[in-house]
């Protein structure tokens, strides 16, 4: 009996033996496999490791960039605000200049500064109710003057300036005879000159300096164009006979010593003879404005220009804002990109993380339960 009952508590301790051999290899087995789990794992999460960093370089990468990018633009955004308020102002001073221009260009166009019947004249042959009359303008279209001389001169020339110019004496002698059918008033009619020489004056004449009061003749500072070169003595005797005086007093003692002769001042004060002619006038002439309309012209070139340069640039930098705010938007949706795979990386990172201590979870239970079967 006894024999018996140790057969069987020896077969039932063999099938426990048994038992924990088979769990003991189930959990060697088991150990195994978490340890390679785990391998695995680290190797991934080194590997995510590595991508992570590269991402982040690529995100503070295209972030730095992003940011550049976004001042250039402000830059450039400043830089064309700017010059779009030159190119305003400069587009209101070539409008005005311009307008001063056209206006001055009118003037001369229309003579409004000549005499009434000079002007009626000439608004008649625009209507073209003299068409057998072919006047070629006035005198002052074919004057130039130093600019400092314009007002003496023109106070000077006054009648002389508003001559009617015309190609020959058959023309002179219809426009007379069209004002005294047509029109009220007088008017002078110079016929243009043939190119030929001129006589010069014997009569006594002052000498020119400092010490006689006199600095130049009007001739000097006076020119004449358009075939009327050099012909002033002839055309306009008076410019021949006028000298320019320093003051007052030294034109006043040359006007008595030399009765024949001109001394005009600066001011536009005349001394010829025992009288004196002066005034003041209540604008520019034709002399002044034609040398204006010239000024202005050069300075609307210029300024033109200037303009014409400017819309250029602002063209430039606005070619150049457009292609910053497409990079811009380039970096942005790449930014954007970046972001979104640092968020998915981040969770893949956290997912192995998980994963990671669940194997380790099972190799230490693994472990655990070999030592206890080992025990056993």
């Amino acid at each position: 009996g006894e024999a018996s009952t140790l057969k069987n508590q020896l077969a039932q301790i063999e099938e426990y033996l048994a038992g924990i051999e088979r769990e003991t290899a189930r959990s060697a087995r088991e150990e195994q496999v978490a340890a390679a789990e785990i391998e695995r794992l680290e190797a991934a999460r080194k590997q995510l490791s590595e991508t992570m960093a590269q991402r982040q370089l690529e995100l503070e990468l295209v972030t730095g960039e992003r940011r550049h990018t976004e001042e250039q633009l402000a830059e450039q955004r400043l830089a064309a605000a700017r010059l779009r308020q030159a190119i305003d102002a400069l587009k209101t001073e070539v409008s005005q200049i311009r307008a001063r221009k056209e206006s001055l260009e009118q003037v001369l166009a229309h003579r409004t500064y000549t005499t009434e019947s000079v002007k009626r004249l000439f608004a008649a042959l625009e209507k073209g109710n003299a068409a057998d009359l072919k006047p070629m303008g006035v005198l002052a279209d074919y004057v130039e003057v130093d600019p400092q001389l314009e007002k003496p001169a023109e106070e000077f020339l006054h009648d002389e300036l508003e001559y009617v110019v015309v190609e020959s004496w058959q023309q002179a002698e219809r426009g007379l005879d069209f004002i005294r059918a047509e029109l009220d008033g007088r008017a002078t009619f110079l016929v243009h000159p043939e190119p030929n020489g001129h006589g010069q004056r014997h009569l006594p004449e002052p000498a020119i300096g400092p010490e006689t009061g006199i600095t130049a003749r009007l001739s000097e500072s006076l020119r004449l164009t358009n075939g009327f070169k050099d012909r002033a003595v002839d055309l306009l005797p008076r410019v021949s006979l006028c000298f320019l005086a320093d003051d007052r007093a030294a034109a006043q003692r040359l006007a008595v010593s030399y009765p024949h002769l001109f001394f005009l001042l600066p001011d536009g004060v005349c001394y010829h003879g025992h009288t004196v002619t002066g005034g003041r006038k209540s604008g520019a002439g034709p002399l002044a404005m034609k040398r204006e309309a010239r000024e202005l012209a050069v300075t609307l070139r210029g300024r033109q220009a200037a303009l014409d340069e400017q819309v250029a640039r602002l063209d430039g930098l606005t070619q150049e804002i457009i292609a910053l705010e497409a990079e811009l938007e380039r970096l942005r949706a790449l930014q954007q990109s970046r972001e979104k795979d640092r968020v998915a990386l981040d969770h893949d990172m956290r997912k192995l993380g998980d994963d990671l201590s669940r194997a380790n979870s099972r190799l230490s239970v693994a472990r655990l339960d070999l030592d206890r079967l080992r025990r056993d």
